[in-house]
């Protein structure tokens, strides 16, 4: 009882440290250690990194100015410093400063005098047409806001077209292992018959020939088993560049294709499939964010042929003892006006964002029907591998039967070895077959949830 119980353990400790590979921990390898889908993803960190750059043109800005002569006859002492604060607000700009003036300030230099404790100044400029809905800095900061989603949709573009070279790897090495398998069942039962056969024509109860033709038959199965065992580890080489540990699929237990009972429902009729792959496919998404930046582009283009009209308004008070004329509050307003009689410029950049956005535009229209028939394909093949597998199993059954009965056929002497190989050699074929048939079943499966836009979720 003892020995059962330890015989239990060590089998359940052994399926618990070692279990078979599956898809989706392939997919979460790869999306935490793809160095190409890591390079992709940097690209977003750039972008982020553009944009706090360019979002410090609203920095608080401190600047300050000293002068002084120490020797001559206008000798004296001007400080001034001013705090300015760019706003997103109709480019609206604040600003606060503090001045002194002291000693003896020539007349020409007359705005230097203050009151002997300074003067304290705040005011505001705004720009009333150009500049004033848009400016350079904020259509910049926008266009590089959208950059950024734009960059990350990138990135799950990018992750999806590399979850589908995963797919047909990880797939393709199931069955590759399945082949394997299928090679190695097929040579051991020539190996069997072997030493039964070689016995047999001692006894005279089978001819010599089947002796030559058993060697035969084992020479071209070694021979296939070789050529699947290449081919797997092939598979196993390029799955394994999707994984962490590159080397992992060896050292895995051979997983099996999971069980189709009922094939993926594509009962979702075609109009929806597609109205919600629109929603969702990045590359799509990501057109639609580069129109955006287009409008962006043009609106601060068509801003620009405004002419340049800001509203200055200065409030300062001198305190302290001095010159009584300083002492009053003093209030300052105006506007500026800067109007340029040709527009080159701007109708340059409205002509080449006006054919940006229909070139924009017509690989938007474009991706959007290449969509629509990506999924249609998608989903005739989905449905069409689902019936392939049916037929296929079927195959492999009655192969297996026939095989078996060809089997005892020449156990009882009613059949020769050259028959029973032919049928072993077609049933093996047959489940190869099967095997090549839930392969694309499940590799379609796979393909269509990414042509939706979603990852796989086996």
């Amino acid at each position: 009882m003892k020995k059962i119980i330890l015989l239990l353990w060590c089998c359940l400790s052994g399926s618990l440290s070692a279990q078979a590979l599956t898809l989706p921990e392939v997919i979460d390898q790869l999306r935490q250690d793809y160095p190409p889908l890591m390079e992709v993803q940097a690209k977003v960190r750039q972008n982020e990194g553009k944009l706090l750059e360019k979002e410090g043109g609203f920095d608080t800005k401190l600047k300050g100015k000293a002068d002084s002569i120490p020797l001559g006859y206008y000798q004296h002492l001007a400080l001034d410093t001013i705090v300015e604060q760019a706003t997103p607000w109709w480019g609206t700009t604040f600003f606060s400063g503090y001045r002194l003036g002291q000693g003896n300030i020539a007349d020409y230099d007359g705005k230097k005098n203050t009151l002997n404790l300074g003067e304290f100044r705040t005011g505001v400029n705004v720009p009333l047409l150009r500049n004033g809905p848009i400016d350079p800095l904020r259509a910049e900061i926008s266009r590089l806001r959208l950059a950024v989603d734009i960059a990350r949709l990138k990135a799950r573009e990018s992750e999806l077209k590399f979850v589908s070279s995963a797919l047909k790897a990880y797939w393709g090495w199931v069955e590759a292992l399945q082949k394997e398998r299928i090679a190695t069942e097929l040579l051991r039962l020539t190996q069997t018959r072997l030493e039964q056969l070689e016995a047999e024509i001692q006894l005279g109860k089978k001819p010599p020939i089947d002796r030559l033709e058993n060697q035969r038959a084992l020479l071209k199965r070694q021979n296939k088993l070789l050529d699947v065992q290449q081919k797997r580890q092939s598979k196993s080489l390029e799955l394994g560049l999707f994984l962490t540990e590159r080397n992992l699929p060896e050292q895995t237990p051979t997983p099996f294709f999971p069980s189709v009972n009922n094939c993926m429902s594509t009962e979702v009729p075609l109009q929806q499939a597609v109205t919600d792959a629109l929603e969702q496919r990045p590359e799509r998404l990501s057109l639609s964010l580069q129109l955006a930046q287009n409008d962006v582009g043009l609106a601060l283009a068509q801003n620009q042929f405004l002419p340049n009209l800001d509203l200055y308004l200065s409030l300062s008070q001198d305190i302290g003892e001095g010159d009584k004329n300083l002492a009053p509050l003093n209030l300052e307003t105006g506007l500026k006006f800067d109007f340029p009689f040709q527009w080159r410029k701007a109708q340059g950049q409205t002509q080449q964002l006006e054919a940006e956005r229909d070139q924009l535009q017509l690989q938007y229209d474009f991706v959007s029907e290449s969509i629509r028939a990506e999924i249609a394909e998608a989903r005739v093949v989905l449905n069409t591998s689902c019936q392939q597998i049916e037929m296929a199993r079927q195959e492999s059954e009655l192969a297996l039967k026939l095989a078996a009965a060809e089997r005892e056929r020449f156990a009882l002497g009613g059949s020769d070895l050259f028959i029973v190989n032919l049928r072993e050699q077609s049933a093996a074929d047959a489940q190869d077959r099967l095997q090549e048939a839930l392969s694309a079943y499940f590799l379609a499966e796979g393909q269509y949830m990414l042509s939706l836009g979603l990852l796989p979720q086996r």
